[in-house]
């Protein structure tokens, strides 16, 4: 059977960079396991430039302007404004039917569909091993090289890596819901700005670190970006929430510490290490401190929030802690879960700051 090229590219406008003496410069190297990667700088990239328009809502009442791609294969030929790039090729020779490569070379369809959904099968290795060269790239030679993302695409070549099918995708579309404010809440909007401007310094500052993120998840596009931007509230109000409940131990704890500096001893400043990590180990977990917050709350189906929040936090850990990029983000997959992620972050953010019960 013969072999091709199946692979994914990434193509960067590397803004502001350039070669000493111009020109462009091509590597290419195995990655390990059968993958090889090719690396592109220059004006030129081997696949081209796809420019890609649409919307990135569908506003009620409004036309939304579908997906419009502008493909060449030589990017001057484009609208784009630069013409410096960095494009970085990672493939996997694979054998497939000599009937199929025939169906491609004749320009069928479907068989270039079928070329590339192998591909997107082996999209987390194409993945993770972009992520390590342009990473390693940003960090040798200047972040600024991978700071714009221009495509991303599964492709199928021919062994010697003519171009044979290529993949383009843009922006996913989210639906809008119609909102209408009513009288009530054109009222209720001017004093309740004016409590907020009541609010102590303390509690604005706490307001603005909560809330940026909470907006910054709600324009987030990635899925991960967006579950960890939206994480990030609860963990600013449980952080100042559990101070509160833990006076008494902090209190004491204060005395001990004066009673080993008062004594002394010439290990004092190892038993004061000492005793402080023993008080970072009993401080409650976030489980805990939402499941305090909660029930302090005492807000509507408390106990699945406090369920959902376990589950959340889960998620949250293997992502920050444990670095498994393949987990299945369920939470994030379905549009019911995401917005149900969203409901809880906005339901306990709108009792901690306004005490509001909606």
């Amino acid at each position: 059977m013969p072999l091709i090229q199946i692979g994914y590219r990434r193509l960067f406008d590397a803004l502001g960079c350039s070669l000493h003496a111009g020109g462009e410069f091509k590597s290419k190297s195995e990655y390990g396991n059968g993958y090889f990667v090719e690396v592109y700088v220059g004006s030129k990239p081997k696949f081209g430039l796809c420019i890609l328009r649409s919307d990135r809502y569908i506003v009620p009442g409004e036309d939304a302007k579908l997906m419009q791609a502008d493909y060449k294969k030589d990017p001057a030929e484009t609208t784009y404004p630069r013409n410096f790039f960095l494009e970085i090729y990672v493939y996997k020779l694979t054998e497939i039917e000599a009937s199929l490569l025939n169906l491609i070379e004749k320009g069928n369809s479907d068989a270039r569909n079928k070329v590339i959904a192998i591909a997107e099968q082996m999209r987390k290795d194409f993945i993770e091993a972009a992520e390590v060269i342009s990473g390693s790239i940003g960090l040798r030679l200047h972040r600024q090289f991978v700071l714009e993302l221009i495509n991303e695409n599964f492709v199928a070549a021919t062994a010697a890596g003519e171009q044979i099918a290529i993949q383009f995708s843009g922006n996913w579309l989210e639906r809008l819901d119609p909102v209408v404010v009513n009288e009530t809440g054109k009222q209720s909007l001017g004093p309740f700005l004016q409590e907020i401007g009541k609010a102590s310094l303390d509690a604005k500052d706490l307001a603005a670190t909560a809330l940026h993120w909470l907006c910054r998840a709600w324009r987030e596009r990635d899925n991960v970006n967006s579950f960890v931007s939206l994480f990030i509230p609860l963990e600013v109000i449980l952080s100042g929430q559990s101070t509160s409940h833990e006076d008494p131990t902090k209190s004491k704890a204060d005395e001990i510490r004066k009673l080993i500096e008062d004594g002394g001893s010439k290990n004092s400043k190892n038993l004061l290490g000492f005793f402080d990590n023993l008080m970072r180990a009993q401080s409650p977990s976030l489980n805990q401190r939402f499941e305090r917050l909660a029930r302090e709350a005492a807000l509507p189906g408390l106990e699945n929030d406090i369920e959902a929040f376990k589950k959340f936090n889960k998620i949250r850990n293997g992502l920050l802690h444990r670095g498994k990029r393949d987990i299945q983000l369920s939470v994030l997959i379905t549009g019911d879960d995401t917005k149900s992620l969203d409901q809880l972050v906005q339901k306990y953010l709108k009792w901690f700051f306004f005490r509001l019960r909606e």
